[in-house]
């Protein structure tokens, strides 16, 4: 599947000038949008803006099939179609339309944002949410460390972890 790149560095200065925060906070920031809310091909880097109809996407800039998901899983043609039916993001159909797919990927950078920002200390944390809303609608950020969400995530990340495993030995299995 062929995808739209994007000018990410001009984007970037784009959205940076709309907030100002302290230098620290301006780093967390700068990551966020570039590595999380970036969608990327997990190989290469190379951003994508978007894509019509199968989840098993295919890089123009190396010869790898990815997630569409943005959950970061890649390999062969085979192997990512085989993931997307069981990927803890998508809904188990590797043909969906664009709405499907804008939601699917804002739950996996929104899932992505919350791992980051657990890292960083409450107030840390609360100035680059406060940064955030610029790019992230605020209910979206205040679900970000609900209970209930933060143990979903878990759950997800947990049958993630499993699934890897399983794909890896599948890997390994092929190279013997």
């Amino acid at each position: 599947k062929k995808y739209t790149e994007q000018k990410t560095e001009l984007e970037l200065q784009e959205r940076l000038k709309t907030t100002k925060p302290a230098e620290g906070i301006q780093k967390h920031i700068e990551y966020i949008l570039e590595n999380i809310l970036t969608l990327k091909c997990p190989n290469c880097n190379a951003a994508f803006l978007d894509f019509d109809g199968c989840l098993a996407v295919k890089c123009n800039k190396c010869p790898i099939f990815f997630c569409g998901t943005g959950c970061g899983f890649f390999g062969d043609d085979g192997l990512v179609h085989g993931h997307i039916t069981g990927c803890l993001y998508a809904t188990g159909e590797l043909h969906v339309n664009t709405d499907a797919i804008y939601h699917i990927q804002t739950k996996v950078k929104l899932d992505k944002v919350a791992d980051y920002c657990q890292k960083l200390d409450d107030g840390d944390k609360k100035e680059v949410m406060d940064a955030l809303k610029v790019h992230i609608d605020t209910q979206s950020l205040n679900a970000l460390f609900d209970p209930q969400f933060v143990s979903l995530r878990q759950i997800r990340r947990d049958r993630e972890q499993a699934r890897q495993v399983e794909i890896e030995t599948a890997r390994e299995l092929r190279c013997v």
